[in-house]
């Protein structure tokens, strides 16, 4: 009896590791590409996922991906501005990208802490705890220990 429960316990470890991993994106349309925040689910009981940043043209072929900061279910948001000729993404860890608005060519800005974004704030990509889907928000009043939650000193 005890070999049963064993063999149906590994039987439903092995179906549960097995699971495709769900992914979700938002696509947010600029002007020559899209930016999208995909993730990708990192363990399957657990809230956590991997956090992707990609770039894709307008007829969905990827240019450029980067992975970002997991979220390790305490809420990973990645913040988007504009520049004169760029999009700035903020990341939660203080990594700075630089995004080329006519050629959507992605850079590292490098990594900071605290350091005050442009002017021009343009929305949110953040998980939403009820339906666990990203969305793309405009907040208001963002402090700097909002934008900068893991790392930095």
């Amino acid at each position: 009896m005890k070999r049963i429960y064993y063999l149906s316990f590994l039987l439903f470890l092995i179906l549960f590791s097995c699971e495709k991993s769900k992914q979700n994106v938002y696509k947010l349309s600029a002007i020559n590409f899209n930016i999208e925040m995909k993730l990708e689910k990192n363990n399957s009981f657990l809230r956590e996922y991997k956090r992707y940043l990609v770039i894709s043209s307008k007829d969905n072929n990827e240019i450029e991906s980067v992975r970002l900061k997991d979220d390790n279910g305490t809420g990973a948001n990645s913040y988007l501005y504009e520049d004169v000729g760029s999009y700035i993404i903020i990341d939660c860890d203080g990594t700075w990208y630089s995004l080329n608005k006519k050629t959507g060519d992605l850079h590292l800005i490098g990594n900071f802490w605290l350091k005050y974004p442009p002017k021009n704030y343009l929305g949110t990509f953040v998980l939403t705890s009820s339906n666990k889907k990203i969305n793309f928000i405009k907040q208001e009043k963002i402090k700097l220990n909002d934008i900068y939650k893991y790392g930095g000193g």
